[in-house]
């Protein structure tokens, strides 16, 4: 579960969670492991594991805020990839759509997320050019594409890899 979790606060022991994922523990005066939710490697067999360092590193965060307008979109695209994260509703301002499509169609990809960390957008509503990140982590999008686009380069080989469940960063029920 360790390519889910994100830290919601500093200090306490249950300052992490896991959006969309049972608790695999808990921690207190003692620990008490909940077996249930330990994905097993049983679980993973169609996947062979491959080492592989490559990665682009070109790839920029574009969170939507009220602020957001087309040009800063625009400054942005000498990036390769990006990561656009919505609103928690899922939604994308009219004004920046026709920025974010226009990327679409001249970048190999663009992987969009909401910030809401327990859902996952409705897809239907997003221009054809956008990946789904499913329940992915913003961190964990991140750094997937980061790896995708250091393994291939072609947008069909980028979009199999984003949307592959390589090591557990999309939950089973996304």
């Amino acid at each position: 579960h360790g390519c889910r979790v994100r830290k919601l606060v500093t200090h306490p022991i249950d300052a992490f969670d896991d959006p969309g994922g049972a608790p695999i523990g808990q921690l207190g005066a003692s620990v008490r492991l909940h077996p249930e939710s330990i994905r097993r490697r049983e679980q993973l067999r169609h996947v062979k594991p491959r080492l592989s360092f490559r990665l682009d590193t070109n790839v920029a965060l574009l969170a939507v805020t009220p602020g957001l307008s087309p040009e800063m979109i625009e400054r942005r695209e000498q990036s390769k990839g990006f990561v656009v994260e919505t609103y928690a509703s899922g939604t994308i301002p009219e004004r920046i759509l026709p920025a974010l499509k226009k990327l679409a169609q001249r970048r190999p990809v663009v992987v969009s997320i909401e910030n809401g960390r327990r859902t996952a957008p409705s897809w239907a509503k997003y221009p054809v050019g956008f990946i789904s990140a499913r329940d992915m982590t913003r961190e964990a999008a991140i750094v997937k594409l980061m790896w995708t686009l250091g393994q291939a380069s072609d947008s069909a080989s980028v979009r199999r890899l984003m949307t592959s469940n390589i090591t557990g960063e999309i939950s089973a029920n996304a």
